[in-house]
């Protein structure tokens, strides 16, 4: 299945400039890159926002990063919800029934990127737009299994910061034993 029958609705971001410490977030695509996920670094005035308002996320809408690392997709969460998302994204809300987390994962999967190489444009410094991430094909399988496939990605991902956390504490442990070494 095509995302183009998948989405009801894909927009790109604002082309803002200059942010005020404000409480609207704006997510950057840096961030997005380094992290794999949206961050807030900044934020927009009120009055910016209401002019952008084509560019605000919802609890549900997937990013898709349009140049830079290319097709790299996220969810967006509760938190993130009324966000404001820059020019190198472009924002896809689903219209049919489909696990967002399901979507994400196989976006940037290695079915999604092949696509994504096939279809992007520019010579230089490539770039997706709206009708290119619409030919995407997507595997639809049963929500069941796309809900575990979610469950398993949520599972990988507190592993990992329990991993971290393990890690951290075992640095910790040495740098306090190499202090006593020391003195």
């Amino acid at each position: 299945m095509k995302i183009d029958d998948i989405i009801k609705q894909e927009s790109i971001g604002h082309g803002l400039g200059i942010f005020d410490n404000n409480e609207i977030k704006h997510l950057e695509n840096t961030v997005f890159e380094k992290k794999g996920k949206p961050h807030v670094t900044c934020f927009v005035s009120n009055e910016e926002a209401s002019r952008v308002s084509h560019a605000k996320v919802k609890n549900g809408d997937l990013l898709v990063s349009r140049s830079g690392t290319l097709g790299l997709t996220v969810p967006i969460n509760k938190e993130l919800e009324n966000s404001i998302f820059g020019s190198y994204f472009i924002r896809i809300r689903p219209n049919i029934e489909i696990n967002r987390d399901y979507l994400a994962f196989y976006l940037n999967s290695l079915l999604g990127k092949i696509q994504v190489e096939q279809i992007s444009t520019g010579s230089i410094q490539t770039n997706l737009t709206i009708p290119t991430i619409e030919s995407i094909k997507v595997l639809m399988i049963e929500p069941e299994f796309q809900e575990k496939i979610s469950d398993l990605i949520k599972e990988s991902k507190s592993l990992k910061k329990q991993a971290k956390d393990i890690f951290q504490k075992g640095i910790t442990q040495l740098e306090n034993e190499i202090e006593i070494i020391h003195n």
